[in-house]
């Protein structure tokens, strides 16, 4: 039997509750405001952060990827800024040590959807997955990249879906289902950022500081 007859094999058997409960997860240990925030995460499935226009959205994101680079190797893909002027000066609002930097790679304007299945494919990709924004790669790609992505995935990687929001909440139809999927779901305002989470650790009424300026103005003047 060849390598591929054998993982589907193995991907169709059942296993009963007990050997079920009996698994262990590869949780990681989080510190801080961050642990606080999020808990002690298994580095796979979805997470989601949203917010409005000018709320410290993207800042937010990277300072969360900051973190995870204690733990994984990562991507962040904008679709929103591109490789910009604007998303250098977000980064550079973080203070990066040169380890961390080599652990976060940006692709280039030409990159797609094939170029990135293409490398998590592969055995030592990076683990963790910042898209920015929900809502720009549901238009160029259609909506069901998401749910592509998740199926082959999520069980190995973690994709964070910063999007854009409609009020408090995220944004369309698209918005909504990444929401309901999330382990994390996280929520910017005013250089705030918020959470409810699923996961062991975390908790209520936490938040991260993630712009102080805006905080500074939003909830201080």
């Amino acid at each position: 039997m060849d390598k591929t007859n054998k993982e589907r094999e193995r991907a169709l058997r059942l296993i009963n509750l007990s050997t079920f409960m009996d698994m262990k997860f590869n949780r990681v240990q989080f510190e801080g405001e961050w642990r606080n925030l999020i808990g002690d995460p298994v580095l796979t499935g979805i997470w989601m952060l949203w917010g409005q226009s000018s709320n410290g959205k993207t800042s937010a994101a990277i300072k969360l990827l900051r973190y995870l680079t204690n733990f994984e190797k990562c991507i962040y893909w904008s679709k929103e800024e591109g490789v910009s002027d604007t998303l250098q000066t977000a980064f550079n609002r973080e203070n990066w040590m040169l380890s961390e930097k080599k652990k976060v790679f940006i692709p280039q304007t030409y990159w797609n959807m094939g170029n990135l299945k293409e490398l998590l494919r592969q055995p030592k990709s990076p683990k963790i997955v910042f898209m920015d924004s929900l809502q720009i790669f549901a238009k160029l790609y259609g909506s069901q990249f998401y749910y592509d992505l998740k199926e082959e995935f999520a069980h190995k990687k973690l994709f964070v879906y910063v999007s854009q929001a409609d009020g408090k909440e995220p944004k369309g139809t698209i918005g909504d289902d990444v929401k309901y999927d999330s382990n994390v779901k996280m929520r910017v305002e005013g250089g705030k950022l918020t959470a409810q989470s699923r996961i062991l650790g975390s908790k209520y009424g936490s938040h991260v500081v993630v712009h102080e300026q805006l905080y500074n103005e939003y909830y201080r003047s």
